[in-house]
């Protein structure tokens, strides 16, 4: 995130300055229910003139965050922007603000943005598509800002909203402002990254499935699945065994063993391109998943009995685990993952052991060869295969099974985890 180090490297143009409040510290104006953002993060800033010193009459701009809030599974920001000098520049007067824009740092994208709006009155908003935008004179700054195009009118206040779906810490952000007179920088509220630890391997849209596969999902016996499937860019026709009843919209199946939705490359709009974007990211997952090498892979050990510390194991060749299982011990942000050159084989009823608080969500099995689970299996972690994912009966799956080929299925159970961040 591009944070302006000193106070005094803020651009303003002669004879003004900016009000730079920060994260708003007047409670009354952010919720205090349950469901609110309690903690802001953010420095309040003294007022400001062009030397960087403390002027209140010389800072007609005032910009602060004044609403932030969980809204459903999402997070809404409001900014309040007031120019307390309007006039045409003359006589310490400020011209109205054009436009202003925010860095978004580097733990928000355009992905997250849900919704983005502006307001005169905060009541009836304008929605807009978010982008980028680099001041176009390049007298402030060459860094790209998420552009506001609404600005203020007199001393109107008017207001800046976005609806974002991550749970984010709140940070001292550099912004970029434009009027008639020019253009300058300031420091106000925006988005700083979530405390907890991150994954080293993102499923992205991906995670919204239980099973992914390529070229199909089968079953026979009884299974029962939690979650939605999908297969793509197969048709529906190699879903086999599930007994498939399509939904009305044509966009979805369901049925009686999966607790979700089924979903292939033929159903309806918008279904084509949420399973090409899901099989996208899935690669995508795997590419990365293998391609890691920090912290320092172990190379070649056998696990079957033992008991493995975090990290990452890697293997040239197949990986076979008996069935004295392996024990995972750690904490419930470590990780492993197990990049494996050829297949993984899991004997009959080896047990995939988590201690320490070990999550069954951060562990990765990354398959260059296929991945067969035989008969009473219990497995934890998400299998990333390059080709087959086969589980034999019995076998029951705590995590997700994403194969670049088939995934077969013989009475199994399958519950999905929810994935790391």
């Amino acid at each position: 995130m591009k944070i302006l180090s000193k106070l005094t490297a803020v651009a303003l143009f002669a004879g003004y300055g900016i009000l730079m409040t920060g994260c708003v510290k007047d409670q009354a104006k952010i919720p205090l229910n349950s469901a609110a953002i309690a903690e802001q993060g953010c420095t309040p800033q003294n007022q400001m003139s062009a030397g960087g010193t403390s002027n209140s009459a010389s800072s007609p701009y005032n910009v602060h965050i004044s609403y932030l809030k969980k809204e459903g599974n999402n997070y809404v920001w409001i900014w309040e922007v007031k120019n307390t000098k309007p006039g045409n520049g003359e006589n310490g007067t400020v011209p109205d603000l054009l436009k202003w824009g925010i860095d978004l740092g580097d733990c928000i994208g355009l992905e997250d943005i849900v919704q983005a709006s502006y307001s005169k009155d905060n009541k009836s908003w304008t929605d807009f598509s978010p982008s980028f935008e680099a001041d176009q004179s390049a007298n402030c700054s060459t860094n790209k800002y998420l552009s506001f195009d609404l600005g203020t009118t007199g001393s109107q206040t008017s207001y800046y909203k976005l609806v974002i779906t991550k749970n984010v810490t709140h940070t001292d952000t550099e912004a970029l402002y434009t009027s008639a007179a020019g253009c300058g920088l300031f420091i106000t509220c925006g988005f700083g990254c979530d405390s907890s630890p991150k994954s080293a391997v993102k499923l992205n849209t991906a995670c919204d499935f239980s099973i992914l596969a390529k070229t199909g999902i089968s079953t026979t016996g009884t299974t029962s699945i939690t979650g939605d499937i999908g297969v793509s860019p197969i048709a529906a026709t190699a879903i086999t065994g599930f007994g498939l009843v399509m939904d009305p919209s044509n966009q979805f199946s369901i049925t009686p063993i999966v607790i979700g939705k089924v979903y292939a490359a033929d159903y309806s709009d918008p279904t084509p391109a949420k399973m090409t974007k899901a099989i996208s990211d899935m690669e995508t997952a795997f590419t990365t998943a293998n391609g890691l090498t920090s912290p320092s892979p172990t190379v070649g050990l056998l696990v079957s009995g033992k008991t493995l510390q975090p990290g990452i194991y890697k293997y040239s060749t197949d990986l076979s685990i008996s069935d004295a299982g392996v024990t995972l011990n750690g904490g419930p942000n470590d990780q492993w993952i197990f990049q494996i050159a050829g297949d993984l084989t899991v004997n009959n009823n080896a047990v995939i052991n988590l201690t320490g608080g070990a999550q069954a969500k951060n562990i990765f099995w990354v398959v260059s060869g296929q991945a067969v689970l035989g008969t009473n299996v219990d497995f934890k972690g998400t299998i990333l295969s390059k080709t087959l994912i086969s589980l034999n009966s019995g076998t029951k799956v705590t995590g997700k099974l994403y194969a670049q080929t088939a995934v077969t299925l013989i009475s199994n159970t399958v519950t999905p985890t929810p994935c790391a961040k």
